[in-house]
């Protein structure tokens, strides 16, 4: 079941925080699907660059670190962000729904609104909603899977070389500040979101990446 929170709670919470407890020191692992490939022959780049990647779903696990005040370790948040162009474009205006743990404690909800809002605050544009649903990010050597209940399901296989065999088709950037980032092929993504009125799921696509972050 998701529950929604107020963004006047969980927005205002996390941005009254002192400035002095947001502490560098979180690490963890990063997600990502859009709908375009970003990694392609160039015929089809440029087929895609004006007619898709619109959306795009996030995910962010904390290995270890605490941030604004909260121990977020084992902790994940996600995004779904639709955006009225390709997200490429920096011009292109987004909207996105917040999605965190239905079990994380209301502070520990509040510190990762604001966390993911401070590694990924352009790319989510407008935050029309934040939602606890039952939110999990796995990942090993091989694949990743970003369950958020009937709002937004990722699945990725990573690829076992890095940005694939041809670097010179890897089109896109990852949408947050990675290191490590690899081209992941999804076997299933996608979103359905009330709140930003769009439902977009993806067939098997070289359309991801895995990578690692900190903060």
């Amino acid at each position: 079941m998701t529950k929604t929170i107020s963004l006047l709670g969980a927005l205002g919470a996390a941005l009254t925080v002192a400035p002095a407890a947001f502490a560098a020191g979180v690490t963890g692992d990063y997600v990502e699907a859009r709908s375009a490939s970003v990694y392609a022959g160039p015929c089809h780049y440029n087929g895609e660059l004006t007619t898709a990647g619109r959306e795009a779903v996030l995910g962010m696990r904390v290995r270890e670190g605490e941030y604004a005040g909260a121990d977020l370790s084992g902790l994940a948040v996600a995004a779904a962000v639709s955006g009225s162009d390709n997200l490429a474009d920096a011009k292109a205006l987004r909207r996105s729904v917040v999605y965190v743990p239905e079990t994380a404690t209301r502070a520990q909800r509040s510190a990762l609104v604001a966390l993911i809002k401070a590694k990924a605050g352009a790319t989510l544009g407008d935050v029309v909603a934040v939602k606890a649903v039952p939110l999990s990010l796995t990942m090993d050597a091989k694949a990743a899977t970003l369950a958020g209940g009937e709002a937004l399901s990722l699945s990725l296989l990573r690829y076992p070389c890095q940005h694939c065999v041809m670097p010179s088709q890897v089109w896109y950037s990852p949408l947050v500040k990675t290191s490590d980032a690899l081209v992941a092929q999804s076997l299933k993504s996608g979103f359905s979101e009330k709140a930003l009125g769009v439902t977009w799921r993806q067939e098997p696509s070289d359309n991801g990446f895995v990578g690692a972050f900190s903060l």
